[in-house]
């Protein structure tokens, strides 16, 4: 339907727009974790948590659309 389109095209400019400021704002000690995780290569469960909760705790607050 028109709707659901709209849905999931509105969600995957949201996200683009969340993983651009993900991107721009990520400090050096997380970014090869990212890239790890971005590309599908192994990462540790404990790198990954720590990538987790440093993004819920400290990118997704400060997060704002424009």
């Amino acid at each position: 339907s028109q709707s659901r389109y709209s849905t999931d095209f509105i969600n995957q400019i949201s996200n683009e727009e969340i993983i651009n400021y993900l991107e721009d704002n990520l400090p050096t000690k997380y970014r090869e974790i990212y890239l790890k995780l971005k590309f599908g290569a192994k990462i540790s469960k404990n790198d990954k948590t720590k990538l987790q909760n440093y993004i819920r705790n400290n990118i997704l607050p400060n997060f704002r659309r424009d």
